[in-house]
């Protein structure tokens, strides 16, 4: 069954991700608060497109086969990823030199460099690569967590899960540590699961308090912005370092944001659904593409940093996602259905 509003959650966990790595386009010494404003607000949108694997995975494992799952996940998930990963690699391989950013490559030879680099995407320019292993590594596990469809009494697991990512923090970038990134995102991707397998409680729930929720959020939202030390993602070089504070405030603010936009989206799914169909449907597409798309920007003003204020953030978000969808789309009319090999979508 396809389910409209959980494709325009994706739509949204896109526009986050995208308008969260645009920041990073502007100076922001003359509006430091804007900033850290917004960096509140959408910081961590990763927790968002996590929370939403591990929802469809739970959706479509009533004809859970491990071998297709994998399969399907070679063709249109994998297979993009060594496709799309080329230009970046490339760049970092043979037009830079990789042992300058990473000193333990010095020595090895450029096929070894090549496969590194694969191994930890996102340790080049296309950076936001870095969800292809780890979301990857739980393809693989994917029979452990059919366990836990089939014994739902485990996501009681949840409850010491979800604190392990709020003290691991998440890694920093450049970040080649994949096991890290699978701890910090693995409380996310069982929740996912646990609202879809109780979907029907979970919709009834939101439905209900969603008001709460929402001025639970704003709260939170509010409290850390002013009251917090650190804003916007508590980024750490190392596993449970807590250089920015023991707690990732953070990730439990987007597990928080993911309930929320479920519940707004189910109640408004026939005013948003067909406005957002395509953007969910690309989402992969856009996810792969836009780093590119935003350093093609950088090229073009000469590194040259432009002051950042909400107006000009929005712009160019806006301004990366359509261009990432043009592209998608082109894709998409040139090669038909083999596009998803080529992009994902």
């Amino acid at each position: 069954m396809y389910l409209s509003h959980v494709n325009s959650l994706r739509a949204l966990a896109i526009l986050l991700i995208v308008a969260g790595h645009s920041i990073g386009f502007f100076s922001w010494r003359e509006n430091p608060f804007t900033r850290d404003a917004i960096e509140d607000l959408i910081a961590d949108g990763a927790v968002v497109f996590i929370f939403i694997s591990g929802y469809l995975f739970q959706h479509l494992s009533t004809k859970f086969r491990y071998s297709r799952y994998l399969l399907k996940k070679v063709q249109y998930v994998l297979i993009p990823y060594l496709i799309v990963s080329i230009p970046a690699i490339f760049h970092s391989v043979f037009l830079k030199n990789p042992v300058a950013q990473y000193s333990f490559l010095e020595g090895t030879s450029r096929a070894y460099q090549i496969i590194w680099f694969y191994l930890h995407g996102g340790a080049h320019i296309n950076y936001p690569l870095w969800f292809i292993p780890v979301i990857f590594v739980y393809y693989l596990a994917a029979p452990i967590f059919m366990v836990i469809i089939r014994y739902p009494t485990l996501y009681w697991l949840t409850l010491l899960l979800l604190p392990v990512s709020l003290f691991a923090h998440r890694p920093g970038f450049p970040n080649p540590d994949t096991i890290h990134s699978l701890i910090y995102f693995l409380s996310a991707y069982i929740l996912g699961m646990f609202a879809s397998q109780f979907r029907d409680k979970v919709d009834n729930f939101l439905e209900k308090y969603l008001g709460a929720l929402l001025f639970l959020f704003v709260s939170y939202y509010l409290v850390h912005l002013f009251v917090a030390d650190h804003h916007g993602n508590y980024h750490v070089k190392h596993i449970f370092s807590f250089e920015k504070g023991y707690i990732d405030w953070m990730y439990l603010q987007k597990i928080i944001l993911a309930f929320l936009l479920l519940g707004m989206l189910k109640r408004y799914d026939s005013l948003v659904a067909e406005k957002l169909r395509y953007i969910g449907e690309s989402s992969f597409g856009i996810y792969f593409l836009h780093a590119y798309v935003l350093y093609a920007f950088h090229l073009a003003v000469r590194w040259r940093p432009f002051g950042g204020s909400l107006a000009t953030w929005i712009t160019l978000s806006t301004l990366v996602v359509l261009v990432s969808m043009g592209i998608t789309k082109l894709t998409q009319k040139i090669f038909g259905k083999s596009s998803r090999l080529l992009i994902g979508s």
